[in-house]
């Protein structure tokens, strides 16, 4: 004998729900509040897949989280950099120059939110050495010789004043 006969306790110390006055009751289905493998609404599973459910309701976050986005668009440049060294040796010199310059507006894009934003302390020096380098180079490759020089000179300039 255990001892939990009839107090509606189990072996294993819980509560029993179908267990009353000592005697057994039937556990009812849970069909009817809806619960199942699928339901008339679809799974949760479903839901959330799709992007409904809870969360389809709440209006989407205003302010997103400044460190988030500069992230977002360093990604962005990068890629725009990337993009750009794999035309240039596929020999698309003027596809390769069109990434360099939309990577360049990216990165103006990017100190401008910064500074609008007051963070000028994150301004990721590196980054925007290689994009400038990058167009610079690339203006080079084009034989715009005026343009890849301004471009070098605005490169040492930036760079002495650090």
């Amino acid at each position: 004998m255990t001892g939990f006969r009839g107090t509606g306790m189990s072996r294993a110390g819980r509560i029993g729900t179908s267990l009353q006055n000592g005697t057994a009751r039937p556990i009812t289905s849970n069909k009817g509040a809806g619960f199942g493998i699928t339901n008339k609404f679809g799974s949760t599973a479903d839901k959330f897949a799709t992007g409904g459910g809870a969360t389809q309701n709440k209006p989407q976050e205003q302010a997103v989280d400044p460190e988030l986005r500069i992230k977002k668009f360093e990604l962005e440049i990068n890629t725009l950099i990337d993009e750009c060294a794999v035309l240039s040796e596929e020999g698309d010199l003027r596809g390769a120059l069109q990434k360099a310059k939309d990577a360049a507006a990216k990165q103006k894009a990017l100190e401008r939110f910064l500074e609008q934003n007051d963070l000028n302390e994150m301004l990721n020096s590196e980054l925007f050495f290689s994009v400038n380098l990058n167009l610079a180079c690339l203006y080079e490759k084009n034989e715009l010789y005026q343009d890849a020089i301004q471009e070098y000179t605005s490169l040492t300039n930036a760079k002495n004043h650090e």
